[in-house]
């Protein structure tokens, strides 16, 4: 009798350690996995065209739209034969990333588990667990300059929702065998925020 319920106890406990290595992930565990990837970006309107400033009479003509845009968006301003920083423009500007930044951060929102991946489809990987989730990348705050039509005609690829719109993502996420770490694992999910312009030559 004393071993009949030795055994049982050990299922039991098998059942519920099992249960625990399936569970899953916590909203703490995808935010900490995507932070990973999307960490501290800023979301920045660059170019190459920004690397020196003031901007030069030798780059001013054949760039003069671009320029043009971003002195009617309040960030730069003709003094005599080149382009000056504003009091708004030396606020925005980021050496690093050669660009004036419109956010200082996204927040991740709407966080849904949308499927778990069958067990048998993770036989003879290194997986115990992977889910596919849907969330949203919003920015914190955005600076009213960036919406500037005439700024955003002159960006390559631009527009108003590129730059203050919520954008959605189903991405996969996974665990290793032996390992409670959560991570992205879709290569094809990518987070590259920011607009660009061209600069003539």
């Amino acid at each position: 009798m004393h071993k009949t319920i030795y055994i049982a106890g050990m299922t039991l406990v098998f059942l519920v350690l099992t249960a625990c290595g399936g569970s899953k992930p916590s909203e703490t565990e995808i935010h900490t996995a995507l932070a990973e990837k999307i960490g501290q970006k800023k979301g920045c309107a660059t170019s190459v065209l920004f690397d020196t400033l003031p901007i030069k009479q030798d780059r001013v003509a054949s760039n003069q739209s671009t320029l043009n845009a971003l002195a009617v968006a309040g960030l730069l301003e003709k003094s005599g034969s080149t382009y000056a920083l504003t009091s708004l423009g030396q606020s925005a500007y980021d050496a690093k990333v050669n660009g004036f930044c419109y956010t200082e951060r996204y927040e991740i929102k709407d966080i849904t588990i949308v499927k778990e991946e069958d067990k048998s489809a993770l036989s003879g990987t290194p997986l115990s667990g992977a889910w596919y989730i849907s969330f949203t990348i919003t920015p914190n705050s955005v600076s009213d300059w960036v919406k500037n039509p005439q700024l955003l005609q002159a960006a390559s690829l631009a527009s108003l929702e590129k730059v203050s719109g919520s954008q959605k993502y189903t991405v996969r996420f996974a665990k290793k065998a032996g390992e409670d770490k959560l991570f992205i694992a879709d290569p094809r999910f990518s987070f590259q925020p920011g607009i660009h312009f061209n600069m003539g030559w």
